[in-house]
This record gives C-alpha cells, structure tokens and sequence, in this order.
C-alpha cells in the first residue's frame, strides 16, 4: 500500500501524537504533525495527500485553514476534527470540501483510519484509469508534427 502524507493539525500536541501513533499502527506512518494552522499552511508546499484538522485553534481556525487549503490544491483531502457536535458547522465544512468530519470520542481514531482507508481507496482507482488511459491511448500519425517525421 502506498503511504500518503499526511498532515495532523491540532494545538494539543499529545492529542495529535496519538493520532499520529494510532495511524502508524495501521500502517499509515508518514506523518507530520503541526499545532497551528498557520505551520500548516506554510508547509502546503511538502504536498501532502490528507490533512486532519483540527476545528478549533488560535489565530487560523481550522475552517480557514480549510479554505486556504482548498485555495492552494482542491485534491488535498481534508478530515475535520472537532469535539464539538456543531452539525451547522460540519455541514459548513463538508460544503466548503472536507471529505469528513469526525468528532473527537473514543470512536474518533477508528473512524480516522476508515476515513483515510476510504480515500485511498478511491485514489486507487484514479491512478489504475490514468495508466490504462496512457497504456490505451492511440498515437496520431496525421497530426501536423508528425507529417515531419
């Protein structure tokens, strides 16, 4: 299995180092961790596959960051994570383009290593199309660079 990048937002550092193991364990061990939004975004640049961020931190919400995030590559994948059930707020994001938000309980790191076994998922199929497209494709003896040849 090819292991995505994967960013943990939080500003509880622990928090996010236990999710950080708890995806290691699940073979999921390329991960970096930041506990603010704006580390976050000034690392967008390392590209990473997923990002799980958290809903509420000082001075870049995690709803900023979401749309900062959105701005700079719309295929990042983003989880919300939040300890409140703000369903207002969950609806928001997920139109805003997080695939998911999950609240933090003591379901929240099965449900995070399900979200992201999701996402490869469909990643898997995007990469599988691509290479049969290239592998099927019909070269063009008749275009215009070609009658040079």
């Amino acid at each position: 299995m090819d292991t995505p990048l994967i960013f943990i937002v939080d500003d509880d550092f622990f928090f996010a180092d236990v999710i950080a193991t708890s995806l290691s364990v699940n073979h999921f061990n390329n991960n970096k961790i930041f506990t603010n939004g704006q580390s976050l975004l000034n690392n967008l640049y390392q590209m990473p596959k997923i990002v799980i961020l958290d809903m509420v931190m000082p001075e870049v919400s995690g709803f900023d960051a979401l749309k900062e995030i959105k701005s700079f590559d719309p295929d990042i994948f983003v989880i919300m994570l939040s300890g409140q059930k703000d369903v207002e707020m969950a609806v928001q994001t997920l139109k805003y383009g997080a695939f998911d938000y999950i609240i933090k309980n003591d379901d929240a790191f099965i449900k995070l290593t399900n979200t992201i076994k999701k996402i490869m998922a469909l990643e898997k199929p995007k990469k599988m199309s691509y290479f049969s497209k290239l592998l099927t494709r019909k070269v063009h003896y008749k275009s215009p660079l070609m009658t040079h040849v």
